[in-house]
């Protein structure tokens, strides 16, 4: 019997960066599956492979191995996810964070931090999740219209200056195929531009996220207002009617994100009251939610984005000083061999193209790089590890501070300095994100 193997055709399918990731997890995870299975069957690591006695030279960590071993593995687990979706099916992320917003039911939970939760599942998850599921979409759409932009446009520059450089020994027929090129990069780069600002801007998708996250804020800046759990209880209806309001007053048009962006600068107020008549058992419900639920999840946030890794070469912060010293040597090259005019006419004539080489080359390198820079924009690379690590180590500051209150009022505190240090860090975000470069303003 003659067998073809016919897997999926899965070449025009794209991997969406979101799923890098996950196809480098699943990778390692391969591996993983394979040694296993290995060591389940007698074999162990030997620095030849030799089924007689069972040794192979794979047999380490994914980290380990050697990069074409690691490209393997890849391969197998990027076709698998190529064949998801080809099969039209959708992969979503976790929400990056963890999930603050949806509260299940938990035995044993107070009726007034209960009533609380319903209150916000009722007024704060959808008008969160349309925000959330709004800049998701809005963000993607942007990225993919600004990385397509820069890529044209830098391929039509560096299409020009080529054949500037070669114009003298190229045919007629081969310039017009180059200015084919080149229009067409254009015109994309600018098809590309007009849509991303029309349709895809990046104040659009921003505001959503502002929002998103200004929602999420919202609940956990009532949940740490003392006065709110130490008087008396309020009724279900008047906890909705206090969220409504405060929901309103979010901002909801472009105009709103400078708001967002100067916010979080004030202080918090001293907690004030009295908790001494508070319902027993209710500071502990209520310290351990918000442990659980917010303190947990935003320090396990900032520790990710602090440890991780600049992977991709882009990110090498060597490459512009390379840029910029290189096209400064191309243009100082430039002008010494179209200076030389004393030289003889057939070695001037070379002498003249070398310096047309090294002026394309002097506008390639600043136009590939700007092209990178747009894309690394767009793309939100402007939260860094160094923040990340400061407002991990406020907050963990913060969690001893929790854990160490004495009463409920001090306790309070620290939760508002929590949110206030989550608050400073958005409004900082939209500050960075507002004066970040982009060619759509």
């Amino acid at each position: 019997m003659t067998w073809v193997p016919t897997p999926l055709e899965t070449d025009g399918v794209r991997l969406p960066e979101s799923l890098e990731a996950l196809e480098e997890r699943l990778a390692a995870n391969t591996h993983d599956v394979w040694a296993r299975q290995r060591i389940a069957d007698g074999w162990r690591y030997g620095p030849t492979r030799d089924d007689a006695k069972k040794t192979h030279p794979s047999l380490v960590p994914y980290d380990e191995l050697p990069e074409s071993e690691k490209e393997y593995d890849r391969r197998t687990s990027r076709e698998t996810l190529r064949a998801i979706l080809k099969l039209r099916y959708r992969i979503v992320a976790p929400p990056i964070g963890g999930d603050e917003m949806h509260d299940a039911a938990e035995v044993g939970r107070p009726q007034r931090l209960e009533d609380y939760l319903l209150a916000c599942a009722d007024v704060l998850v959808a008008p969160f999740e349309e925000a959330d599921a709004s800049a998701l979409g809005a963000q993607a759409r942007h990225r993919e219209t600004t990385r397509t932009a820069a890529t044209a446009l830098s391929a039509a520059i560096i299409a020009a200056a080529i054949l500037q450089a070669l114009d003298p020994t190229l045919t007629e027929s081969a310039k017009a195929v180059g200015l084919f090129f080149e229009a067409g990069f254009a015109f994309v780069a600018v098809v590309a531009v007009i849509t991303g600002y029309l349709r895809f801007s990046r104040d659009h998708w921003l505001l959503q996220r502002a929002r998103a996250e200004q929602i999420r804020l919202l609940k956990f800046r009532v949940f740490g207002d003392a006065a709110f759990w130490c008087g008396p209880r309020p009724e279900p209806g008047a906890i909705r009617a206090r969220l409504r309001r405060e929901l309103d007053e979010l901002p909801a048009a472009a105009p709103g994100l400078h708001e967002v962006s100067e916010g979080g600068a004030a202080a918090p107020p001293e907690s004030a009251g009295d908790c001494t008549g508070m319902e027993p058992g209710l500071w502990e419900a209520l310290r351990g939610y918000y442990r659980r639920k917010r303190l947990s999840v935003q320090q396990e946030y900032f520790e990710t984005r602090a440890e991780r890794k600049h992977g991709r070469w882009y990110d090498n912060q060597r490459i512009l000083p390379v840029v910029f010293f290189a096209s400064l040597a191309f243009v100082i090259a430039h002008v010494l061999f179209g200076s030389l005019e004393w030289l003889r006419p057939e070695i001037q004539s070379s002498m003249k193209a070398g310096s047309a080489v090294f002026a394309a080359l002097a506008a390639i390198f600043p136009a590939a790089w700007a092209g990178v820079r747009t894309y690394k924009q767009a793309n939100e690379f402007l939260r860094n590890r160094s923040r990340a690590r400061a407002r991990r180590r406020e907050l963990d500051a913060l969690s001893q501070r929790l854990d160490a209150a004495a009463d409920p009022l001090s306790g309070f505190a620290a939760i508002a300095l929590c949110e206030y240090v989550l608050a400073h860090d958005q409004a900082e975000w939209v500050r960075v994100m507002l004066d970040a470069e982009w060619y759509g303003g």
